[in-house]
């Protein structure tokens, strides 16, 4: 018994390093890419504000399709980390091709394919840890996830200088190698239970019946939208106010390494205080942050308010996917995952993204993070006054899984 239980220690602890191995890789690859995407898309290829926005919009839009897609086939096959294993790769090799694109309808057409492999990763590895993690160490989410947080900030502080001096084209290929081996990692998880597809059916139908989870799918959209707003045209307005590359890199880096101090006390934080109130923090961080970026003077100015993303993204984020896995039967955590991927984060910026665009080309940058700060008091407002914070009272519907036979 001694021994048998010294084994299980043993392998759940194997399986820890793994996700947070995946986590690092995973992370440090969007480092690549995400500060430099909307900058290349701009002085590169030569797209105007309107036009990045529309770019940009493309993967969150494919996203609709490709998350329900393969978050129901991970379902069903159970093996979900192979599934993520396998798109990671696919992943890396359609975002080589997006580098040799010479017309923006080539890029969108490669960005097409690119995002319907790239896209469910996040949402789909999220629930794999939550599976490992189980109900009780739930709250542990965001001591595996912090190394995300570290990989990420490692690009952010070392890339900038290098992409300055040698050009933006190399983040294509980093980034393949990148998620290529967290893909490694990832593949040595393993699988979970095979679901039938009539308990899928059921599982996801009893999941939209909920008026909180509907309300908060509604609030959380506003919210996404508010920050995505931001999130896109941040390098592009820090350019605008005399940053460079290298400048690019150590501005996003400080705001993921706020997140990263920030990160390990989440669980906590929700254990005493609760996930809605954990969320609305953040929302409210969001407000301050976006506010005070409309009127910076100079690049500069934006550092003391990347500290603002600690509560922005750790809070807001963690928060957001322990509210769906709460709300979740277990049996179709994926699929629930995969709603807040697909409905909050990909919805949201498919509005978002367009919308600054145009915002930002019309009337001016500081017009656009006006707006976002609104957007986040509305979404404050509502998460407060009409979302009531979730608890196990869904999870007791996995028991009419056992007598439907």
């Amino acid at each position: 018994m001694v021994y048998a239980n010294l084994l299980a220690l043993q392998m759940k602890i194997s399986i820890h390093k793994a996700i947070k191995a995946h986590y690092f890789f995973y992370f440090l690859s969007l480092g690549v890419m995400l500060p430099y995407l909307a900058p290349y898309y701009k002085e590169l290829v030569g797209a105007n504000d309107a036009q990045v926005g529309l770019l940009l919009m493309i993967p969150p839009l494919v996203a609709l399709v490709a998350q329900p897609l393969w978050s129901y086939v991970a379902d069903i096959l159970g093996n979900r980390p192979q599934l993520v294993a396998i798109l990671a790769v696919i992943s890396a090799a359609a975002f080589f091709t997006v580098g040799l694109a010479q017309t923006l309808w080539v890029l969108a057409a490669l960005l097409v394919f690119w995002a319907m492999f790239w896209t469910p990763l996040a949402s789909m590895v999220d629930s794999v840890t939550f599976q490992v993690l189980g109900r009780q160490e739930r709250n542990n989410y965001s001591n595996l996830r912090i190394y995300g947080t570290i990989g990420f900030m490692v690009a952010s502080f070392s890339l900038g200088a290098f992409f300055d001096h040698y050009g933006l084209n190399w983040m294509f290929p980093l980034f393949g190698v990148c998620i290529i081996i967290s893909a490694i990692f990832i593949r040595t998880i393993p699988p979970s239970k095979r679901i039938s597809r009539k308990h899928t059916n059921l599982a996801i139908k009893i999941l939209f019946r909920n008026k909180n989870i509907r309300w908060f799918i509604f609030t959380g959209i506003l919210i996404a939208v508010a920050n995505q707003m931001s999130y896109a045209f941040l390098s592009i307005y820090a350019r605008d106010l005399g940053a460079k590359n290298a400048h690019l890199g150590w501005l996003w880096g400080l705001g993921t390494l706020a997140e990263a101090l920030t990160m390990p006390f989440v669980g906590r934080l929700i254990d005493r205080f609760g996930v809605k109130k954990l969320i609305v923090l953040g929302v409210l961080a969001s407000v301050l942050r976006w506010a005070g970026t409309a009127f910076v003077p100079i690049w500069t100015g934006l550092l003391p308010l990347q500290l603002f993303h600690g509560f922005t993204f750790a809070f807001i984020y963690v928060g957001s996917v322990t509210f769906m896995d709460v709300s979740s039967p277990s049996i179709v955590r994926s699929s629930g995952q995969a709603v807040f991927g697909m409905l909050i984060m990909n919805v949201g910026r498919i509005i978002a993204t367009p919308l600054s665009g145009e915002i930002a080309h019309l009337f001016g940058y500081r017009i656009l993070y006006i707006s976002s700060t609104i957007l986040a008091i509305v979404a404050m407002l509502l998460l407060a006054l009409v979302i009531n914070e979730p608890d196990q009272v869904e999870m007791d519907q996995e028991n009419m899984f056992e007598t439907d036979a």
